[in-house]
């Protein structure tokens, strides 16, 4: 027994500095990395260094990463932006400088400006490296508004003009329904259907006024008499839209406005993209989202924390980077088992771009459903509503 009791007593003395790697570092701590790449099939690069003792970094669904880094201090991190404002996280002085890579200098030249204007700092410094853009914005279909005998000038600018453009489309569809043409998808679900054309619409409406304050560096507030007036706009013309509109049991329809524009291959990107903005004084923004590597400024393994980072920047390892890159070619692409066809006109679109897409979080909508629920059903008032979408929350069970 007592040799037992002896031997137990080394291998506590013994197991935590087995942990450390053969220099005495405690093992690469890591949050969030390795996010599942389909397209990338050999060994991991941690198989391949073994010589790297890594752990990750436990953390719940809905943690608050721009509190979350700083106290778990991981060495790499792999974050989506929708995750915290990193336009603040920045200024933190948390984070490594990855300038030090020519590989991530090479990499960081070629970005398009609105993305290397967020990892980048005004002295040079390189605070990410993004593996991943995408935008899914509100835009017109061109097919379907030739067919409604529409022009360009007819295209909303801002969300009120959408509003406005939507009763005139209700108006005339009352007295001469255009064949084939609506609005938005017009299938025939079940009686829920009666709030579709709300709810997208409000969607659009708070992710307008989520985006604008965070590219003007203001305070989240939809307590406001205008956000409340458009609220109260918004549920009328969503309703009246869904009752103008025939529905079919298939979609036959074209779209007027659809969600999206993902390597469809259409001859056209942003040029048909309404912006998010409340009136043409603000800039036309287009959320997106990114997923970015970075370093912890404290690290002890940043070198080999940038060596991985150099590794996942390579061309076969990137899974689309059309908004990314400017030099970004028009072809079709393999990723995530689907084909994704980007041509001339396309990219012809990102090049003249007049806007600037915003990479912050988006949660008011997918956190506060219930409540957006309850005003689109009349169960609570747009006043009510704006005061509960004013307190930020980062669970949707909160």
């Amino acid at each position: 027994m007592k040799k037992l009791i002896s031997l137990l007593l080394a291998l506590c003395v013994l197991l935590p500095a087995a942990a450390l790697a053969g220099d005495g570092r405690k093992p690469m701590l890591l949050l969030g990395v390795d996010y599942y790449n389909p397209k990338v099939k050999e060994p991991t690069f941690w198989k391949r260094h073994p010589e790297i003792p890594i752990e990750d970094c436990f953390y719940f669904a809905f943690d608050d990463w721009s509190k979350l880094i700083p106290e778990k201090k991981p060495d790499l991190v792999e974050f989506d932006c929708g995750q915290f404002n990193f336009y603040q996280f920045r200024e933190t002085g948390v984070l490594a400088d990855l300038s030090v890579s020519e590989v991530i200098r090479e990499a960081t030249e070629r970005l398009r400006p609105d993305i290397k204007a967020l990892v980048t700092t005004v002295d040079g410094r390189i605070l990410a490296a993004p593996l991943r853009a995408w935008s899914y914005p509100l835009m017109w279909n061109q097919e379907a508004w030739d067919a409604a005998g529409y022009t360009e000038a007819d295209v909303p600018q801002t969300y009120p003009e959408l509003l406005d453009f939507l009763e005139s489309w209700i108006e005339r569809i009352k007295k001469n329904p255009v064949k084939n043409v609506s609005a938005a998808c017009v299938t025939n679900y079940a009686e829920i259907d009666l709030y579709r054309d709300v709810g997208w619409l409000i969607a659009l409406l708070i992710e307008t006024w989520e985006m604008q304050c965070a590219y003007a560096g203001e305070p989240l507030n939809f307590d406001t008499p205008e956000f409340i007036d458009l609220l109260k706009r918004t549920r009328k013309v969503g309703l009246a839209l869904f009752k103008a509109e025939p529905r079919t049991k298939k979609r036959r329809s074209r779209m007027l406005l659809f969600s999206g524009d993902d390597g469809e291959g259409k001859e056209y990107g942003y040029s048909h993209a309404i912006p998010l903005r409340i009136s043409r004084e603000q800039p036309p923004l287009y959320y997106a989202g990114m997923r970015m590597l970075a370093v912890h400024a404290d690290s002890q393994w940043k070198d080999e924390a940038i060596a991985y980072i150099e590794e996942q920047l390579q061309p076969e390892r990137m899974q689309l980077p059309n908004l990314l890159y400017t030099d970004f070619q028009p072809g079709t692409y393999e990723a995530w088992g689907k084909a994704y066809t980007y041509t001339e006109g396309w990219l012809r679109d990102m090049d003249n771009l007049e806007g600037h897409f915003v990479f912050a979080p988006h949660r008011v909508n997918e956190t506060n459903f219930s409540s957006i629920k309850a005003f689109m059903e009349r169960d609570m008032s747009a006043e009510k509503l704006a005061k509960k979408l004013s307190i930020l929350k980062l669970d949707p069970n909160d």
